[in-house]
């Protein structure tokens, strides 16, 4: 499968970005198997975020221990690699200002209130990030190629294993009981089967053998019916978005306009199809929007949010400090500790302060994401991975923007995925190929 098809960076680890995966030289082939140890360990903690097999703590630990093996190996046996790191971090400057702001001003220097394990995912988010840029600047071809196929392996667990999940549960004729696979929630399913659906369109169209072609195209029929099974309507409005998207960056207003189009026979269609589970879902929503949960939860917010002082508008009451303050009027509301609207909390939780930083990181990637499309329409870039990054990033961040909390690993450490390949993507014009 192509991916990342690039050359090879110059001056900054190029030695170790040849496509031989263990080179001849013992310092060279020492080095080489810490880039594939890294890249083993990268891929083990998101495969870990699909099937939940342990704390991603324990991946991320691991992640960590191996990369600073890896930099301190390399930093000894190459001098010019000492300056990978400082390179890394101005590539990536988007994050760590987002990450100091959040965590520093309003968690620990101006509020009494400071959710750990919020503020770690932060921090973890960041890290990922750093790590990840490091092994696509360092792992050759082959070894990303090698990476491609074991997440198209890794789709095709996940998809067969939630479909034999789901097959054992009962569900009484005419009720449109979610399902939610290996999850404890129908929602962490939608949001695999998201990142599913769009990777198999991915792998449809560039797979290099015959066969991985078609079982994508195969793939996507559970996948679909998985998705419509969770009842999440947020995640059915990701799939529009996304699609949207991506038709948007390939063709421009003029296929965003056909895609649109598209989307009334394809919602006509599943109404057919699934008349319990995906239009009583539909009707529900039309029929009383004013009585939905997340509604009832954004009028909540937005009472909490009018009795702020001026501080709290600008540095806000602390990370997590919504949950501490959300005071559920009826007894259903009260596992649902975060508002599910990621303004409302991160405009209580950190003020305009926090909001602004965060909002210019966004506009930063949406400008990084047009550039991107520009040089794929011009046969520059690689088309069907800047569309996927497009697709992916969009459908990702709405789902998630009403479902889950900001600062869950749930949406930071996917959302870690695809922020890593558009700053690598976003700087390969820096770099000439070799010689």
């Amino acid at each position: 499968m192509k991916i990342f098809q690039p050359p090879p960076p110059t001056g900054i680890n190029s030695e170790r970005a040849a496509d031989n995966l263990l080179p001849e030289s013992s310092a060279d082939r020492l080095s080489a198997i810490l880039n594939i140890c890294l890249g083993a360990a990268l891929f083990a903690f998101f495969a870990n975020l699909v099937f939940s097999l342990g704390s991603y703590k324990t991946y991320f630990y691991l992640l960590l221990l191996i990369f600073i093996v890896s930099a301190a190996q390399q930093s000894v046996r190459f001098p010019p690699s000492r300056q990978l790191l400082l390179q890394l971090l101005r590539k990536s400057w988007p994050v760590w200002p987002t990450l100091i702001v959040l965590t520093v001003p309003s968690a620990w220097l101006f509020s009494d209130v400071m959710h750990k394990q919020s503020t770690q995912n932060i921090a973890y988010f960041a890290l990922i990030v750093l790590i990840g840029l490091w092994s696509l600047y360092n792992l050759g071809q082959r070894a990303r190629a090698v990476f491609a196929y074991a997440l198209f392996a890794l789709v095709t667990v996940a998809i067969i294993v939630n479909l034999a999940v789901n097959r054992t549960i009962w569900v009484p004729p005419g009720m449109p009981v979610p399902r939610t696979g290996i999850y404890s929630n129908p929602h962490y399913l939608a949001l695999t089967c998201l990142w599913a659906i769009a990777y198999l369109f991915y792998a449809g169209r560039t797979g290099m053998y015959q066969w991985m072609r078609i079982a994508s195209f195969v793939l996507l029929l559970p996948a679909f019916f998985l998705l419509v099974s969770t009842s999440s309507r947020p995640a059915w409005l990701a799939l529009v978005l996304g699609g949207l998207a991506a038709q948007f960056g390939t063709r421009g207003w003029r296929g965003l306009f056909k895609a649109m189009l598209v989307v009334i026979p394809t919602v006509i269609a599943f109404v057919l199809l699934f008349p319990v589970r995906f239009a009583e879902r539909m009707r529900a929503l039309i029929a009383s929007p004013g009585q939905e949960e997340r509604v009832e939860l954004w009028k909540t917010g937005l009472d909490m949010l009018a009795d702020n002082n001026l501080p709290d508008w600008l540095l806000g009451h602390g990370i997590g400090s919504f949950r501490r303050s959300f005071t559920p009027e009826t007894e259903s509301y009260s596992v649902l500790v975060f508002p599910h609207n990621f303004a409302l909390e991160v405009m209580f939780d950190n003020g305009l302060v926090g909001t602004a930083l965060i909002l210019a990181a966004l506009v930063w990637m949406a400008r990084a994401l047009a550039r991107l499309c520009k040089q794929a329409r011009a046969g520059t870039r690689q088309p069907h991975l800047v569309f996927l990054l497009f697709s992916i990033l969009v459908a990702h961040f709405a789902f998630c923007f009403l479902t889950v909390s900001f600062y869950s690993y749930y949406f930071l450490m996917w959302f870690a995925l695809p922020t890593i390949v558009l700053l690598y993507l976003s700087n390969i014009h820096e770099r000439k190929a070799p010689g």
